[in-house]
Parts: C-alpha cells; sequence; structure tokens
C-alpha cells in the first residue's frame, strides 16, 4: 500500500466514471463537425502527410473517444492520428482512451480543455529533448552556442533573463540545417559582442535578422566590427522599432527583413529610418496675404529610395509522381496518395498526377 502523502493539498471531488482502454477499428471512429475543428488548413495537412509518408507508433498516443448511447465513437482528440492512418490504408486499428455518458455538451467542453489545458514544452525543454535523442544537428549547434558565450535557459520567462542568455536553440537548429554552420555562428558571435552585458530578450528575432545580413554581406562585404558597433549603440529592442518604421515604407518587406535592413544601413553610416522623424499633423492657420513677388522655383523632387531587390531564390526541385503496383502514386498538389482513377478525373487546372495516370 503506498503511503499518504504528508501535507498535501486536500482532495477534491472526482468527475465522471473512469475510461476504458480499447483497440478500436479506424472505421468505427467519427468526428462531429459541431464542435471538431477541420483537417485541411495547411498546418494540418503537414500533420497527416506527415504522418502518410512515416508512421511511428512511438508518436501514437491513444485518441480520446466519446461512446454515445446509441454505440457511436467520436473523437474528442487525436484526429489527425485517425486522418493519417485512414490515409494510410494499413492501419487498422487505433489505441482509444473511451469516455461515456457525456452528452454533446460534455464532448465540446472536453475537446475544448484537452487543447487548452496541456503545458506547451518550452523551447529549451525542446532542444534538450533533441540533444537527449542524438540529433547531430541539436548537437552542433549547441556547441556553435557554446563557443559564442551564449546560455541555453530554461525557463520562459524572458523578465530574468541575464546577459548571454537564449531559448531559441530550436530555431538556430532550423536555420542550421537550412544555410549551414556559417550564419548561425555568425549571428551568434556579432549578437553577443554587440551586448555582452546587456539580456537580449529578442534573441529569436535579432538573430534571424543577422541571419539575413550574413546573406547579404555575401554579395555586398561589410566590417564585421562596424557592424556590431552599430548593433551595440541602441538597445535591442530599438532594432525591432525600427524594422516596424521601415516596413512602413517597404511593406512587402517581412519584419525580419527590415530590421536587417536597417542594421546594415546603421553599419554603413546611413540613416536609418527609425532615426527620421514622423511626419505630425500641423496646426490648421488663418492664412495671410503675401506681397506678389515673382514666383520661386519649386524644388526638385527627391530621388525616391528603391527598396532592396529581393534575393533570387533556388529553383524547388520537382518531384516525379509514380504510380507503383498498387495503383497509386504521390500528388504534390493534393500532399497525399491518390489513385490513377482519382488523378485521370482531378479537374484541377494545377494537378501535377493528371499527367502521368
Amino acid at each position: 500500500m503506498i503511503a499518504p502523502v504528508q501535507n498535501r493539498v486536500p482532495c477534491g471531488p472526482q468527475v465522471g466514471a473512469p475510461p476504458s482502454l480499447e483497440q478500436i477499428p479506424v472505421d468505427r471512429l467519427a468526428v462531429d463537425p459541431t464542435y471538431q475543428r477541420a483537417t485541411d488548413s495547411p498546418a494540418s495537412r503537414r500533420i497527416i502527410v506527415g504522418m502518410v509518408k512515416r508512421w511511428d507508433w512511438s508518436l501514437c498516443q491513444p485518441l480520446v473517444v466519446s461512446r454515445r448511447s446509441d454505440g457511436s465513437l467520436l473523437i474528442l482528440d487525436g484526429q489527425h492520428r485517425h486522418a493519417g492512418a485512414i490515409e494510410r490504408g494499413d492501419i487498422h486499428f487505433l489505441p482509444c482512451v473511451i469516455l461515456s455518458a457525456l452528452g454533446l455538451e460534455g464532448e465540446a467542453k472536453t475537446f475544448v480543455e484537452l487543447n487548452t489545458k496541456r503545458q506547451r514544452l518550452t523551447q529549451a525543454e525542446v532542444f534538450h529533448g533533441m540533444l537527449a535523442a542524438g540529433d547531430p544537428q541539436a548537437k552542433a549547434v549547441a556547441d556553435l552556442i557554446a563557443q559564442t558565450g551564449w546560455t541555453v535557459r530554461k525557463g520562459s520567462n524572458t523578465a530574468a533573463y541575464k546577459a548571454g542568455d537564449l531559448e531559441c536553440a530550436p530555431m538556430l537548429v532550423k536555420v542550421y540545417a537550412f544555410k549551414g554552420e556559417a550564419p548561425v555562428q555568425f549571428a551568434l558571435t556579432a549578437l553577443r559582442a554587440a551586448y555582452p552585458d546587456t539580456p537580449v530578450r529578442q534573441s529569436a528575432t535579432l538573430l534571424k535578422a543577422l541571419v539575413d545580413v550574413f546573406d547579404t554581406m555575401l554579395d555586398d562585404p561589410l566590417p564585421t566590427t562596424k557592424l556590431i558597433a552599430a548593433i551595440g549603440a541602441v538597445q535591442p529592442d530599438t532594432w525591432i522599432s525600427r524594422g516596424i518604421i521601415h516596413r512602413e515604407s517597404f511593406p512587402a518587406m517581412s519584419h525580419i527583413a527590415a530590421i536587417a535592413a536597417t542594421m546594415v544601413a546603421a553599419a554603413k553610416g546611413q540613416e536609418p529610418p527609425s532615426a527620421r522623424p514622423l511626419p505630425t499633423k500641423a496646426t490648421p492657420v488663418a492664412p495671410v496675404a503675401a506681397p506678389r513677388t515673382a514666383p520661386t522655383p519649386a524644388p526638385a523632387p527627391k530621388p525616391a529610395t528603391l527598396a532592396p531587390a529581393p534575393r533570387p531564390r533556388a529553383a524547388t526541385k520537382k518531384l516525379a509522381t509514380v504510380f507503383g503496383t498498387s495503383g497509386k502514386g504521390w500528388c504534390e498538389q493534393c500532399d497525399q496518395l491518390v489513385s490513377r482513377e482519382k488523378a485521370r478525373a482531378c479537374t484541377d487546372r494545377f494537378c501535377t498526377a493528371r499527367a502521368d495516370a
């Protein structure tokens, strides 16, 4: 028998009946659109497509399901797993935690609580999990973080940050995987040198901007010492506001690209957009008659400031659609396996599978 915990919080009542854990055929599970979200958004499709391409049972937690009085089984949590299993076609049962006698209102309430009362992992917790799993790219980024004088902070309270603390290591792993070591090392080195004694609570945003600066410097070299001095001349949050103001002139730019542009301008000694006074609304003044004189020539218009030309992106290699012996092939447009019959009948003019069907 387990000994009772001393000085514990007084127990409240238990609510509802204990659930059962069962293996349920996937074709018996359904979704009630009254409260469930759709799974056709780009984010949902990415999750489902990932399961179709690679199903990992170690990541398949039991679905939470409601058994109604008529025997029907409605998914409260886990519809992406269910959709992935259905789309694959080779998974016939899913583990389910079955709740009974909830009613429609109880189902909707449980659905909301399941999706709002979860505690999300912090970025630092995600990163330490990647390290524990032996992720080689996470290990490489951890080495760069240590070499450049940063520390991955485990807490998410940015108000308690000290100089050299950062939390955005998983973002750096993505940049490392996509762009390699050099831009990550450059960004970490420059930002740490610019603020040796100042906490940087916007480290993720500023590091992304410095990765953009690195790309710019490949075509337009700039002394790193000047860049570091220019960045450190103002507080970290100043770059956020400068980027916002710069985007008012160039709304097509992303916030990250706008911050990068203001950093480069400051390093070159140019007037940053945020330093220019914003126009103020003038107070109306009664007109005063002036003596008639010869007209003064209008001043020449100032040359328009052009937004920096976007860097060309590498062409994306198109994947071929192949129909195997199963009669199904991968369609890039639909992001799913499709049969030849479905591909031939597709009316979407962008369909990539119809031509090979």
